[in-house]
C-alpha cells in the first residue's frame, strides 16, 4: 500500500520537525470524574487480597464509548461504569466476592434490565480488552502447577480468554488455535484495533509471540518474536525489542525498540548505553521488517555533585498505546509531577509533543491507558481511595 512505502527509509525528517509548531508542549491538567472507595462491595477496590497481600499494582483502567472500565485482578472483578460513576455491569467471582446489591443477577427472560451482574468461576484475571460492540475479553491464568509446559516455547501454558458477548454472558474461551484452542503462555498485553481483531501478546521462554484473531475467534496471523530479533537500526548497537502495538492495517505491527551502544566507559559494569527509542514495523503476512521510525529523544539532566559532574542523558520512552486515528502514544518522566507525550500518526507520519499533569498529593499509585478515541485516562490511587481522572490528549 502507498502509505506503508515510505517506511522503507528512516523518517528523520518528522522527528527533527518536533516543537516547531505552537501548542505542541502545551501542560494538560487532569480532568476529575469520580471516586471509588477501598471496600468489598461491587462499587469497591479491595486494597488488600484475603491473603493481606496487596493488590491495587495489578489494578487496569481502560475507556472506551464514554464508559470506564477498571479491573481489580485481587478479587477477580471487572466494573463497567459511565462517566459519573454509577456502576452499570459487574463480571465477578462469587467465591471472592460478596453477592452485588446494586445490580440485578439472573434477569428474567424479557425482562430489560439495565445493571446487571454476572458471576463466572475465574482462575485468577490478569488483563481485559473492549471492542466496539461492547464484548469483553478477560485474560484467565490457571495455576502454574496444573500446566501443561510448551514443547514449543518451554513455559507453561496458563492463560485463556473468556469472550463476553455484548449482553454480558460467556460466549466462548479462545487459545492459542482459535475457539475453544490450547492455552496461551503468560499473557503480557491484550487490545483490540480498529477493525475489532484481537491482539495478544505473550512471553515465552526466549521471546515473545503475537497473536491476531477477528471478532469470530479466528486466527489471522501469529509471528514469534525471540530476544534481539528485531534488526540494528547502526553500526555498533544492540535492539531490544519493547510492546507491540497494532496497525491500523491488520497484516502490520508496530515494536517499540530500544537502541543501545555499546559502553564507553570500560570500567563501568555495564555493557550498554541507551540511545533512542525507535519504531520498528513489521509485515505479519510477508514475515519481515519493512523499516522504522525514529523516535526523537527526550533528555534528562543529572545535577553535579562532589563526586561527578552534570550530565544530560536521553531517557527510555514508553508505549502508552494507541487510538483509532493511527495515532501511537509513548511517555517518558520529563520532570517530577510533568509527563511527556509524543504521538506518532502512521499515515502522515507527523509527531505531536503533549505535556501532562501527574503530581498527584499523597499518590501510591497510577495506572493510565489510551482510550480509542485518543483520550489519556488513569486512576490514582491514595489510601483511603481511587479516583478516575482524564487528560484530552485528544484536543
Amino acid at each position: 500500500m502507498k502509505i506503508f512505502r515510505t517506511l522503507l527509509f528512516v523518517l528523520t525528517g518528522a522527528a527533527a520537525a518536533i516543537g516547531c509548531r505552537s501548542g505542541e508542549t502545551r501542560l494538560i491538567m487532569p480532568e476529575k470524574l469520580f471516586e471509588l472507595p477501598i471496600g468489598k462491595t461491587e462499587t469497591d477496590l479491595a486494597f488488600f487480597t484475603d491473603n493481606r497481600s496487596p493488590s491495587l499494582q495489578n489494578v487496569r483502567i481502560k475507556m472506551r464509548d464514554g464508559l470506564i472500565y477498571v479491573m481489580d485482578p485481587g478479587v477477580n472483578k471487572l466494573m463497567e461504569f459511565n462517566s459519573y460513576g454509577e456502576i452499570l455491569t459487574l463480571w465477578f467471582d462469587p467465591e471472592l466476592n460478596p453477592p452485588p446489591t446494586l445490580l440485578k443477577e439472573n434477569a428474567e427472560p424479557g425482562k430489560e434490565v439495565t445493571k446487571k451482574a454476572f458471576a463466572f468461576p475465574f482462575h485468577r484475571i490478569t488483563e481485559f480488552a473492549v471492542n466496539s460492540q461492547k464484548r469483553i475479553y478477560i485474560v484467565d491464568r490457571r495455576p502454574f502447577e496444573n500446566a501443561v509446559v510448551s514443547t514449543e516455547y518451554g513455559v507453561p501454558l496458563v492463560c485463556t480468554v473468556i469472550c463476553f458477548g455484548k449482553t454480558g454472558e460467556a460466549e466462548y474461551t479462545l487459545g492459542q488455535e482459535g475457539i475453544s484452542g490450547n492455552p496461551f503462555p503468560f499473557i503480557t498485553d491484550i487490545s483490540v484495533d480498529n477493525r475489532d481483531c484481537l491482539n495478544i501478546t505473550c512471553r515465552t521462554k526466549n521471546g515473545s509471540v503475537f497473536f491476531k484473531y477477528d471478532d469470530n475467534g479466528t486466527l489471522l496471523y501469529k509471528a514469534d518474536f525471540p530476544d534481539r530479533s528485531v534488526p540494528s537500526v547502526q553500526k555498533e548497537t544492540v535492539s531490544r525489542q519493547g510492546e507491540i502495538l497494532p496497525a491500523q492495517t491488520p497484516s502490520r505491527i508496530f515494536i517499540r525498540t530500544d537502541v543501545y551502544t555499546e559502553h564507553s566507559d570500560k570500567t563501568n559494569s555495564a555493557d550498554f548505553d541507551f540511545l533512542k527509542t525507535v519504531v520498528w514495523v513489521r509485515n505479519l503476512e510477508k514475515n519481515k521488517f519493512e523499516g522504522y521510525f525514529n523516535l526523537p529523544n527526550t533528555e534528562t539532566k543529572t545535577v553535579g555533585s562532589a563526586l561527578s559532574e552534570e550530565a544530560v542523558y536521553p531517557v527510555m520512552l514508553s508505549a502508552d498505546g494507541f487510538d483509532l486515528h493511527g495515532n501511537l502514544f509513548f511517555s517518558s518522566i520529563e520532570e517530577p509531577g510533568i509527563e511527556r507525550l509524543l504521538i506518532l500518526n502512521q499515515f502522515s507520519q507527523d509527531i505531536v509533543t503533549k505535556r501532562i499533569f501527574t503530581g498527584f498529593e499523597k499518590i501510591l499509585l497510577m495506572r493510565r491507558c489510551v482510550s480509542p478515541e485518543g483520550i489519556t485516562v488513569g486512576i490514582v490511587f491514595t489510601e483511603e481511595k481511587a479516583e478516575i481522572y482524564w487528560w484530552r490528549t485528544d484536543l
